[in-house]
């Protein structure tokens, strides 16, 4: 089975003008830029899940399954021990991110396959995502900012880059690490609770080495 989708966009569902001003532009700007590289597209679930299409459990892991990688959007009400579906696709892509890794050559291999977008609150983000990502600052966005301006647009580019690279090498390796025996459901709710609390007990004092 080939994957389906270039990345995965986990985020929490937010009110807000500037969350959802940020999240329209990004899967638009990132979606176009992606379209030059490669042929598949990114997931987001309010375009994805419909009547025809519904949104279950499964589903959801389901496409996390088929996605190359994953942009988690971070703000400090990302991980949520009362709703913890963030924290189940975050953990989720951790595991298939384990076997899929190998597969990369040896210098791509450091980073990974989630890419942390941080909106706001970076000094509340875990020291692990610290230590092992790259993470993309965007806490200088504010409402009346347009990501495909100068000032942001090179960001967004460089992390197209980034999936391009890792799903043209999915796309040719063997065995298909996308194959139907290898598909598993997300963690479950008492997992994701134990998972949780080791992920949030740590934070950095500074920003990590890995931000741009």
């Amino acid at each position: 089975m080939p994957f389906q989708f270039s990345a995965f966009i986990s985020y929490r569902h937010l009110e807000g003008d500037i969350y959802n001003s940020f999240m329209k532009q990004l899967y638009k700007v990132l979606s176009a830029e992606l379209a030059l590289r490669i042929p598949e597209k990114v997931f987001l679930d309010v375009l994805h899940f419909n009547e025809g299409n519904p949104f279950s459990d499964k589903a959801l892991a389901e496409c996390v399954f088929k996605s190359v990688c994953m942009i988690q959007i971070y703000t400090p009400r990302y991980f949520d021990f009362q709703r913890p579906y963030c924290a189940k696709e975050y953990s989720g892509m951790e595991k298939l991110e384990q076997r899929r890794l190998a597969l990369l050559p040896e210098n791509m291999q450091n980073f990974g396959l989630i890419i942390p977008i941080i909106l706001r609150g970076k000094s509340l983000v875990p020291k692990d995502i610290w230590n092992k990502r790259i993470c993309h600052d965007f806490e200088d966005f504010f409402l009346s900012e347009r990501l495909n301006s100068r000032k942001f647009y090179k960001r967004i580019s460089d992390i197209s880059s980034y999936i391009a690279e890792r799903c043209n090498i999915m796309r040719s390796s063997s065995p298909d690490p996308f194959s139907e025996k290898n598909l598993e459901g997300l963690p479950v709710d008492e997992e994701i609770a134990a998972w949780l609390a080791s992920m949030v007990s740590e934070r950095p004092k500074l920003p990590g080495r890995n931000i741009f």
